[in-house]
């Protein structure tokens, strides 16, 4: 069996979206999830595959956001609406969720042009996924800026949880096992099927 390999030079002289697709997917498969924003007049939805437990005791959870700039509208929004839903990924959906990281101006809504819909608003100040099989509503707490990257780590307290009443038996959450997952930026399974997606930011 043959390996190769990276030194920190090799991965630096990578081309920058080479290097970014291999590290992201160092880290394996993960869920894929949308999470849903609002401005207060339009509605952000955008692909992440960063979610991270914080804490069940009260129930926390977060996303890894990249470096803050003029383009992050969902940590905008985030920090000056207070609330943000995170949602899983249908197999149908996959493909306007994720081309949803195209870089619009903050006034165009991602879900205009596309069969992905919000959900009416009920309890929450920010809808959900539409037919979402997870629905997440969360409240902001805080986010903390990682020093050596400037990335940052947002995290929310959970305020509702919502999953699909024929996939959720007792202590079993059998909604994860057809959630649709990610490995880097353009790689995609769902139910064990790969799916090439590319990356439109």
């Amino acid at each position: 069996m043959s390996y190769r390999h990276f030194l920190a030079d090799d991965l630096q002289a990578m081309p920058k979206r080479q290097r970014t697709e291999f590290v992201q997917g160092l880290s394996g498969i993960k869920s894929l999830f949308a999470i849903v924003t609002s401005s207060g007049s339009t509605l952000n939805i955008a692909p992440f595959n960063s979610i991270v437990h914080i804490s069940s005791n009260p129930a926390r959870i977060g996303y890894i956001s990249r470096p803050d700039n003029n383009h992050r509208h969902t940590l905008q929004n985030i920090i000056a609406h207070q609330s943000f839903s995170i949602n899983s990924v249908r197999e149908e959906d996959l493909e306007d969720v994720v081309n949803s990281s195209e870089n619009l101006p903050s006034d165009h809504s991602e879900f205009i042009g596309k069969h992905i819909q919000p959900t009416a608003l009920n309890n929450h100040s920010v809808p959900a996924l539409q037919h979402a099989d997870v629905q997440i509503f969360c409240e902001y707490e805080e986010h903390i800026t990682i020093p050596s990257s400037q990335g940052i780590l947002v995290i929310g307290r959970i305020q509702e949880v919502i999953i699909r009443e024929p996939l959720y038996q007792g202590e079993h959450q059998e909604a994860w096992k057809d959630l649709a997952l990610s490995q880097g930026l353009e790689h995609f399974y769902v139910k064990g099927k790969h799916r090439k997606i590319t990356y439109r930011h």
